[in-house]
């Protein structure tokens, strides 16, 4: 295909048009890969991708972040160089996530039970913008990034799990939270290895928990029944 064909392409395609000609996007669009974007495709549509996405990213990422979000998911159509680029755009929304939940371990690091004050530091679950980074950008930049994050995450992990959730129902749920976070992220196998742990931790617990009651009722049952 030559550029011709590249341009009759795009704007036979209502939302990649949408996007790369009128550098615009909604919360309901959505652009498909398919067989057409070939390699040289996409060298082809990466400048005028990269002119789009920081139009459109200035133009919304305040106020509506589910076209932020649509947007993301878009980033296939950036090649490496290009990919970098937008990396670099939008790293300032990372460093702020990471500078809060910095903040939010190192209040932790003093007092576990600052969890519950702290809370609202933390981006997640209510903001859900650096994961979908994450998500969506595998460029060298996101990469450090994401790394960085990840570690702060399993920090603050292993403080909270302290907290029993039969004893602690509110600290063990942010506790998982910050599990659910790291889930969706590219976990190394000693960072999986270790939330595991952590899991079966709170498994055992659970068990030992369950047989207590049970005898506990035995003895009940036995003495009312004049066993004992």
């Amino acid at each position: 295909m030559n550029s011709d064909q590249f341009e009759a392409f795009v704007a036979n395609n209502k939302d990649l048009n949408l996007l790369i000609n009128k550098q615009n996007f909604g919360v309901l669009s959505s652009i498909k890969k398919t067989d057409e974007m070939t390699k040289e495709f996409i060298n082809w549509v990466s400048p005028k991708y990269y002119e789009a996405f920081v139009k459109v990213y200035k133009k919304y990422y305040l106020d509506k972040r589910g076209v932020v979000y649509a947007l993301f998911r878009t980033s296939f159509l950036a090649n490496e160089a290009t990919l970098e680029k937008i990396s670099k755009t939008i790293q300032r929304r990372l460093e702020y996530t990471l500078d809060r939940t910095k903040k939010f371990h190192e209040s932790i690091a003093l007092n576990p039970k600052n969890c519950v004050s702290a809370l609202p530091t933390l981006d997640f679950p209510f903001d859900r913008e650096a994961t979908a980074i994450f998500e969506n950008f595998k460029s060298q930049t996101i990469a450090e990034k994401r790394n960085e994050y990840r570690q702060y995450l399993m920090a603050i992990a292993k403080i909270l799990n302290q907290f029993s959730p039969r004893k602690n129902e509110v600290e063990h749920r942010i506790y998982m939270s910050v599990r659910a976070e790291l889930i969706l992220m590219d976990m190394t196998p000693e960072q999986k290895q270790e939330l595991e742990k952590q899991q079966l931790k709170f498994s055992g617990k659970a068990v030992w928990s369950i047989l207590g009651i049970v005898i506990i009722l035995i003895i009940i049952m036995l003495r009312c029944g004049g066993g004992l």
